[in-house]
């Protein structure tokens, strides 16, 4: 269910009087082609928008940001290791070039 959604959702939720099963049945009632919320769901939204301050499964951009966690040097050496040896696996490069397995899966 993308934002635009999740608002409507709200807004039936006041309309009917902050009941969410209420809520969950009138929208699935206005928007049949859509999504059917239960009112679980419904409930998960209005907690997300109170404790976070945005709509549950959204993520800021900085937390989906991640830092470059080996430098050039240890990336060199990597990629030369597996042209050498291309049968050899990721965790045995890993080894040999001293880096963890979490930042060989960028490979």
């Amino acid at each position: 269910m993308v934002n635009a959604e999740k608002v409507e959702l709200v807004l039936i939720y006041g309309e009917c009087q902050r009941n969410e099963h209420l809520t969950a049945l009138t929208y699935a009632e206005r928007y049949p082609e859509r999504y059917y919320p239960s009112s679980n769901y419904v409930l998960r939204i209005l907690q997300g928008l109170n404790q976070e301050g945005r709509f549950p499964g959204t993520q800021i951009n900085q937390q989906r940001r991640r830092a470059n966690i080996f430098d050039d040097d240890k990336e060199l050496q990597a990629l030369a290791y597996i042209r050498a040896y291309p049968r050899l696996s990721i965790r045995h490069v890993a080894r040999e070039v001293e880096f963890h397995m979490v930042t060989s899966k960028k490979f």
